[in-house]
């Protein structure tokens, strides 16, 4: 409902955002719960085990971008806010979202603040949506975007600028924010502020979704500079300055680097290099093209993944990025990824941040060496069921002389045959190159579906709902049986939860199907499930012998790293084999030089742990 009643509040939603609402039914129908404010947080029973561990995530409610990350200097703290369930109520307005809170002192271990910014001015009223935070002086301040009634005056467009800034600078985790006297900042604007940056002059600029450049030199009163003609168009807009370059892919280069990066989501989330030239004080500025540099768009994650936001890390120096995973059961944020650049490349690399490796909890196995014959699977190990479900695994491949696809496999079970059935295979579909210029590779992640039934326990079939009822019946047969009188009714989810006794679901098309324990869910026609298959180009260096791919599964999802982030991927799983196992594979002769694979453990710690570390 939250993600729902956020349409409704808005004239802003992307092809993919449509596409992603009522993720799941077991988020839908809390808008009959108490009414939302503070004190009053959660939309129905916690997540439970099943649900993404080591994500940052509400811990019952849909959410969706990432809001206004920085780091706190001050006190050593990382702050990410993120759009959160349904804003409070005021008679009738307010629709949502408002900004979820998390902090960390590591990018590992997070720990949960109540909500950040309510929607309590006239300006924000219906919504607080997506913004950013700059570091202004040392201090952080956020601009977001005040979804307020275009009966107002000056709020004819529906959204205003507004500020907030800690209420305490002194708390070492600022989780009460105060929105000062003089907001709005700009009236009758659009949406998605970006962070502002600073020109040599000292004036502060930031753009819009749609390219409208302000500024301001006091940071308090903003103009409208006018629209910059090339910075392409789209939502949650950023502009940095180029990150640094990544370990040793400088070497042999001689050309000229780019001086910053443009980021917009359209359709997905790109990003784009070229040299950005301030101009004279109260100008839009230059956006341009790099001499010798690729000027277009390239998308930064091929899978379920918008609305990223980034902020600068000055502890090591680095550019991070969050995006938006669209997951079940409810999405979360993506791990924490660097953005660095690779020059002889020209492209940007996204490995996920180097504190992840503090999570990885028990090994589960580590082979140095792994010869592989020719359509060969090999089983990485026995462990206990599940085990898997939360987990990383990493190989490195050297690359043959000949074609080949090879991979690693997750979610992994055998049936009652001994036959291998594989919920995920990550791919690399190779062929070499014997040329001595950069050439690409096919990769990606290949799912088979679950079979469905007419009726099946423990299982939830998220999205794709027309219609919700809450009802008082106990029996999910009913749930069933208005599923096969309606035409329209392709799949059905029963879940037990409040304001009645039960939600009953009802769905087209059949959307995938997961295990998720108490509910029930099945399908009018049974049959296999539709598989999958989702791909991107990798590229890679003449000289290379080697090729890496890590795979982190986190549940319900799959984030996937090739050669360090030159390809990123976040993936929803369509099927979860309870043994949890993990393979790899190939269909020729293929040298797995290392494979290791380790659980993950869940990234949750109390608030007064990053307040006193």
């Amino acid at each position: 409902v939250r993600i729902l009643a956020q349409t409704m509040a808005s004239e802003r939603q992307s092809p993919l955002r449509l596409s992603s609402l009522l993720l799941a039914c077991v988020v839908l129908a809390t808008a009959a719960g108490p009414p939302y404010g503070p004190g009053h947080e959660e939309c129905g029973p916690l997540f439970g085990r099943d649900a993404p561990q080591f994500h940052v995530r509400d811990t019952s409610c849909a959410e969706n971008d990432p809001n206004g990350p920085f780091y706190d200097a001050t006190h050593g703290v990382y702050h990410l806010f993120y759009q959160d369930h349904l804003a409070e109520s005021h008679g009738g307005v307010g629709k949502g979202p408002d900004w979820g809170h998390a902090v960390s002192k590591d990018l590992a271990h997070w720990a949960h603040l109540p909500v950040a910014l309510w929607n309590d001015q006239w300006y924000d009223l219906a919504a607080v949506f997506t913004g950013s935070t700059t570091i202004v002086d040392g201090k952080p301040v956020i601009v977001y975007p005040g979804i307020c009634d275009k009966s107002h005056e000056g709020c004819e467009t529906g959204t205003a600028l507004a500020i907030a800034v800690p209420e305490n600078p002194s708390d070492p985790l600022l989780t009460n924010w105060t929105k000062p006297s003089y907001n709005p900042v700009v009236n009758n604007t659009q949406r998605d502020p970006s962070t502002a940056w600073q020109t040599s002059d000292g004036e502060w600029r930031l753009t819009t979704y749609d390219g409208l450049v302000y500024n301001s030199w006091n940071f308090v009163h903003w103009e409208h500079l006018g629209t910059n003609p090339i910075f392409p168009v789209g939502e949650c807009p950023s502009l940095f300055p180029l990150p640094r370059v990544c370990p040793g892919c400088d070497e042999g280069f001689k050309g000229t680097l780019p001086s910053h990066v443009h980021k917009c989501s359209h359709d997905g989330d790109w990003m784009q290099v070229g040299s950005y030239i301030e101009g004279p004080a109260n100008t839009t500025g230059r956006w341009e093209a790099t001499p010798g540099v690729d000027f277009s768009e390239r998308k930064i994650d091929a899978g379920a993944f918008y609305a990223s936001k980034d902020f600068y890390d000055p502890v090591k120096q680095r550019r991070i990025n969050w995006g938006w995973a669209i997951v079940p059961p409810a999405s979360t944020q993506t791990l924490p990824r660097e953005v660095m650049y690779h020059p002889v490349l020209q492209q940007l690399t996204f490995p996920p941040v180097e504190e992840l490796t503090t999570l990885r909890d028990k090994t589960l196995t580590y082979i140095p060496s792994l010869p592989l014959s020719g359509n060969q699977t090999y089983w990485l190990g026995d462990w206990p069921e599940s085990m898997g479900n939360t987990s990383e695994v990493s190989a490195t491949f050297k690359l043959p002389a000949h074609a080949a696809t090879f991979g690693i496999g997750v979610m992994v079970g055998l049936d009652s045959t001994g036959t291998t059935n594989v919920s995920a295979n990550v791919f690399v579909s190779y062929t070499p190159s014997s040329g001595s210029s950069p050439y690409t590779v096919t990769v990606g992640v290949e799912q088979q579906g679950e079979p469905l039934q007419q009726w099946m326990n423990n299982t939830d079939c998220p999205g794709n709902d027309y219609n919700v009822t809450d009802v008082d019946y106990h029996d999910a047969v009913t749930c069933q049986d208005a599923c096969n009188e309606d035409a329209k009714c392709e799949a059905w989810t029963y879940v037990v939860r409040p304001p009645k006794y039960a939600s009953c679901c009802l769905k087209a098309p059949v959307p995938s199907c997961l295990p998720r324990s108490g509910l029930t869910s099945g399908v009018k026609h049974p049959g296999p499930a539709p598989g999958s298959k989702i791909t991107d180009t990798l590229s890679l260096l003449p000289t290379e012998t080697e090729l890496d791919v890590r795979v982190f599964v986190d549940n319900t999802f799959l984030e996937v790293f090739w050669m360090s982030g030159r390809v990123a991927m976040t993936v929803p799983l369509k099927h979860i084999n309870q043994q949890a196992g993990m393979t790899v594979f190939t269909t020729e002769d293929v040298v797995a030089s290392s494979v290791s694979a380790w659980t993950m453990s869940s990234i949750w710690v109390p608030a007064e742990e990053i307040a006193w570390a």
